[in-house]
């Protein structure tokens, strides 16, 4: 099992999975996020599974666009999980966790691989009028590389 994490930039905001980290158990998991401040890199949150457990990995791999960021768990019940964190005002909060289809079955590793593509100007400026504040959130797993759709109100930039 590899206990490293990954890293993943946007704009003025990096992450850094530490899938080895032992807060809440021994690779338990974390993320660290850093800001830009000036030319020096600051730490402003570390995020960790509000269920998080000895083992889970959670931070494996992770991905970050604009102020959403996505977390992989691939082992997090045997099964793996994703985490979904949203920037509101300076703060990171978990939005949601994902499961694989039907709970998967043990060995999926599901989340061993994310990426994501916040898209926020994707639809023309009519429907930006229609249904403002909405925003489309897709996600990208791998070992089944499929892809997760969110529509979501009220997710700011």
């Amino acid at each position: 099992r590899r206990t490293c994490g990954s890293v993943s930039i946007s704009g003025d905001t990096i992450v850094i999975g530490a899938a080895g980290e032992d807060d809440q158990g021994a690779e338990s998991g974390a993320v660290y996020v850093f800001g830009r401040s000036g030319t020096d890199w600051v730490q402003q949150a570390k995020l960790v599974a509000d269920d998080g457990a000895a083992g889970d990995g959670f931070g494996f791999d992770v991905a970050i666009d604009g102020d959403v960021v996505v977390v992989g768990a691939p082992f997090d019940d045997g099964n793996g999980s994703v985490y979904t964190f949203i920037r509101s005002a300076g703060t990171w909060e978990k939005q949601s966790k994902l499961l694989a289809y039907g709970g998967g079955v043990a060995g999926d590793r599901f989340g061993c691989s994310v990426d994501i593509a916040y898209d926020t100007d994707h639809h023309r400026r009519g429907w930006r009028r229609q249904y403002r504040n909405r925003r489309r959130l897709s996600i990208y797993l791998h070992p089944l590389w499929f892809r997760v759709a969110l529509s979501a109100e009220n997710y700011r930039r």
